[in-house]
């Protein structure tokens, strides 16, 4: 007997199911495909930060801190800035006489032209008030270095810097004590209080962070006007002198854009890593952190592709390190940036967050180029102040500084030709073009905002952020034009 033998007929799948197959088989391809380009991108990012590395440049600021010198307590002047925390969080506070120098709202320190007495006396109670607070900063006068204590391990967007503040009122209040005390005839006095600025600035020399720059760049700014004011007011001793020249040599001699434009790049590094693990929300980088009690799988769907990451951690490094390679070469530092501000628009939509997180940097080497500038004229300032010591006259040119005083004729970094130099009615003015990159005549001196009324005797009333100088310089007075003049005008009456 034989069986026929049905063949059977192939097995057939729903097509709901079907399309859930194929569904998962699509989302797998995309999954792996996904992933294959996020180990890619993480390769090329780890060799990169690897080169990096062998160059012996820091990339996380993890790495940044532990190449920063180590201070002992006793000798960081930033313990005496924290020490001093609530203090100078109050300094300055309202209500305030307007008419105290630097802290008031109406009168600022052009004092070329002289000084009211009703300033003077306004700044001389405002000074004695924290008269304390000045004695608790004199040490830094004495000290090397500082480092504030930072949490460098937060979320990079989190990094707080609630010093720089501080430092700035400690700051104003040494630059008021030396106005006064170049009002007043001590020399010596002025001489250590614009050495204490100079000091005060030196706290954040190996700060790791833009912003900490551009502070620092203010301080000595200001403390070179105290320089200049301590110059006006009368002769100093040769030692004062050489005391101020090696000061300002020593900030000369420094790499001073080098931590900030580091820690600019560990910045952009840290920000990826944080979106990469979830520290950092990623929806149109709202720029918060994870909120506490957050559920994982809210963290985890909130990431973005590590592909996206790691692609955009690697252009913004790349663009970032331009910066880095130039050093403190005044061409190559603005070329660096100015690449990074044209580039930037021009990148492409999957270059979405370097295109947020990637900060203009022009400015900042601008006021970098201002501040060496401005080093360099007082430099040159103080060696045409040694030479009318030994000639008992100013020079006529600064090639006649050379080589005695200067071993050379110092550069402009915006043009890099040599400083200017101009003998006016005064005495002489050494200066640099400036941001302008146009010869003004040596004009340095602050001016009213246009339409604004100041003093009839020069003296500056409500300074405004655009009152500045079109050239960038210093100013140094014949010996018989020097003196600040105590004017007895009463306040303007509609003031």
């Amino acid at each position: 007997m034989s069986t026929d033998v049905q063949p059977r007929e192939p097995l057939r799948l729903p097509g709901w199911l079907k399309f859930i197959v194929v569904f998962l088989l699509v989302v797998g391809l995309i999954a792996s495909f996904i992933w294959l380009m996020g180990a890619a991108a993480t390769r090329r990012w780890e060799q990169f930060a690897a080169d990096l590395r062998a160059k012996g440049q820091p990339v996380t600021f993890a790495e940044i801190e532990a190449q920063r010198t180590v201070i002992p307590d006793e000798i960081n002047s930033a313990k005496i800035i924290e020490a001093l925390a609530d203090e100078l969080n109050k300094l300055g506070a309202p209500p305030i006489d307007k008419w105290v120098l630097t802290f008031g709202s109406a009168a600022t320190e052009d004092m070329g032209n002289g000084v009211p007495r009703y300033v003077l006396n306004a700044s001389t109670k405002f000074r004695d008030q924290h008269a304390a607070i000045l004695e608790r900063l004199r040490p830094i006068m004495h000290m090397p270095a500082g480092r504030y204590s930072v949490d460098y391990s937060a979320p990079a967007i989190q990094i707080l810097l609630p010093h720089l503040s501080r430092i700035r009122a400690a700051g104003k209040l040494v630059h008021l004590d030396t106005l006064l005390a170049a009002a007043d005839h001590r020399a010596a006095n002025a001489v250590d209080n614009v050495v204490l600025q100079l000091r005060l600035a030196d706290t954040l020399a190996e700060e790791p962070t833009l912003i900490s720059r551009l502070v620092q760049i203010a301080l000595e700014g200001v403390a070179l006007r105290s320089l200049e004011v301590a110059l006006l007011a009368g002769e100093l001793t040769e030692t004062d002198v050489q005391r101020l020249q090696a000061e300002i040599d020593e900030r000369l001699k420094k790499d001073s854009m080098r931590p900030a434009v580091l820690g600019e790049r560990a910045y952009f590094v840290g920000a990826c890593d944080d979106l990469l693990t979830g520290r950092l929300s990623a929806p149109g980088l709202a720029m918060v952190t994870q909120p506490p009690g957050a559920p994982a799988w809210l963290s985890f769907i909130l990431r973005l592709p590590i592909w996206l990451v790691r692609t955009n951690q690697i252009k913004g490094a790349e663009m970032l390190s331009q910066l880095v390679d130039a050093g403190d070469d005044a061409a190559a530092l603005s070329a660096a940036a100015n690449n990074i501000d044209v580039e930037t628009p021009k990148l492409p939509k999957t270059q979405v967050l370097t295109k947020m997180l990637m900060a203009s940097v022009s400015r900042a080497i601008v006021l970098h180029h201002r501040i060496t500038a401005e080093l360099r004229c007082a430099r040159a300032a103080l060696a045409a102040e040694r030479f009318r010591m030994r000639t008992a006259r100013l020079p006529n040119a600064l090639d006649e500084l050379v080589p005695a005083l200067l071993d050379e004729v110092p550069l402009d970094p915006f043009d890099a030709q040599p400083l200017r130099f101009k003998i006016t009615d005064d005495g002489v003015v050494i200066y640099s073009i400036g941001e302008n990159r146009g010869d003004d005549g040596g004009d340095v001196a602050l001016r009213p905002k246009l339409g604004q009324r100041s003093m009839d005797v020069g003296f500056r009333l409500n300074p405004k952020p655009n009152q500045r100088p079109m050239d960038v310089g210093f100013r140094l007075n014949r010996l018989d034009r020097r003196g600040i003049v105590i004017l007895e005008d009463p306040p303007p009456a509609d003031e």
